[in-house]
């Protein structure tokens, strides 16, 4: 994963914990005192309070998954608190079938955000803050997942070819594609001994070009 979209995963994550953390607030707060006012109620139409208190609040529950006040009937403020947890050690994880896993349950809250923006539009008919910022945070969460390494249908990273790494590490560092030109020009000015402290990408440039030198004079020869 690149530094910038590392960078953009993590604000994400940081920033759908941080909203999941209010909402969780603001619910807490309206049992303990039923007229509270949230930062984020701006009118009758757009009033956070009234979604985050509604039966839709506790999703398992609404959807009949599990019953009402039981152990497992958490609100989706709680699911996204540890799914944004999840996502911060994203990068840092070596796991076998881990971007099958993440892009998995990604695609799963995408889901569930489609059908809380339908509820939320059409059934409350309100307009949450706090719940719309969420949505957008969970879609930059998935394109930077999806957008990370291709994976093939049986979960395992696709094997890049030697220009596709190559390629790959240059964009990351920005560093601009050498010329054929360029690369001769360095092939002449590497002896064997300094070969020892070049990278595998350089070695494996000036090799390309040396290959091609020798393809070029056979020719000539045969000619």
């Amino acid at each position: 994963m690149g530094l910038l979209q590392h960078r953009i995963l993590t604000i994400a994550a940081t920033c759908n914990c941080l909203l999941s953390l209010y909402a969780l607030h603001v619910e807490n707060m309206h049992k303990q005192h039923g007229n509270y006012e949230a930062l984020c109620d701006f009118g009758p139409s757009a009033s956070c309070s009234t979604v985050l208190t509604s039966e839709f609040a506790h999703g398992m529950s609404a959807l009949g998954w599990v019953k009402k006040g039981s152990l497992l009937d958490v609100s989706n403020a709680h699911f996204g608190v540890l799914w944004s947890l999840a996502v911060l050690f994203y990068p840092s994880l070596s796991l076998p079938y881990k971007r099958t896993l993440y892009f998995t349950a990604s695609s799963a809250t995408l889901y569930v955000c489609y059908r809380l923006a339908y509820i939320l539009l059409f059934v409350l008919q309100d307009m949450c803050a706090v719940c719309c910022l969420t949505y957008v945070m969970n879609i930059t969460i998935f394109l930077c997942i999806f957008f990370d390494k291709p994976i093939n249908l049986n979960g395992r990273p696709r094997k890049m070819s030697l220009g596709e790494a190559m390629a790959m590490h240059r964009k990351e560092q920005g560093i601009l594609e050498p010329t054929e030109a360029e690369r001769a020009r360095d092939l002449k000015n590497v002896s064997g001994t300094d070969r020892l402290h070049l990278t595998q990408e350089q070695k494996a440039a000036i090799d390309r070009v040396r290959d091609q030198k020798r393809t070029d004079n056979l020719d000539t020869t045969k000619k």
